[in-house]
């Protein structure tokens, strides 16, 4: 019995995108009994529900592998993301931050003209 621990830190730490650009954050987390994990947003519960999950993706793999997966980041997705990893033994956490610029005015009107 062992309480949760990242044997790897959320990565990278810090990302800057542009708008509808892709973003990712994984990281590794042990512990026996196996923990539970909740991620949050600014320190907000972030769940699958939230209102744009179809573009962001939780990843929790069995074999202890957490992470986000954002397809296509907005303006409001800009802020800090911790996952929190929990069993009846402690609580472990890591946390990055995701900065996300405006896209320029030029590239917006060539990805208009594009779809």
């Amino acid at each position: 019995m062992s309480a949760p621990k990242f044997d790897k830190a959320l990565s990278p730490r810090k990302s800057e995108v542009i708008e509808t650009s892709g973003a990712r954050f994984s990281g590794k987390v042990s512990g026996n009994p196996k923990p539970t994990v909740q991620w949050f947003k600014n320190d907000e519960p972030l769940t699958i529900n939230d209102a744009r999950h179809s573009k962001l993706k939780i990843i929790a793999e069995d074999d202890g592998t957490v992470g986000l997966n954002f397809i296509e980041a907005a303006a409001d997705d800009d802020a800090t993301y911790k996952c929190v990893a929990s069993n009846q033994h402690g609580k472990a956490e890591s946390q990055v931050d995701l900065l996300v610029e405006a896209m320029p005015d030029a590239l917006k009107a060539a990805t208009a003209t594009l779809k």
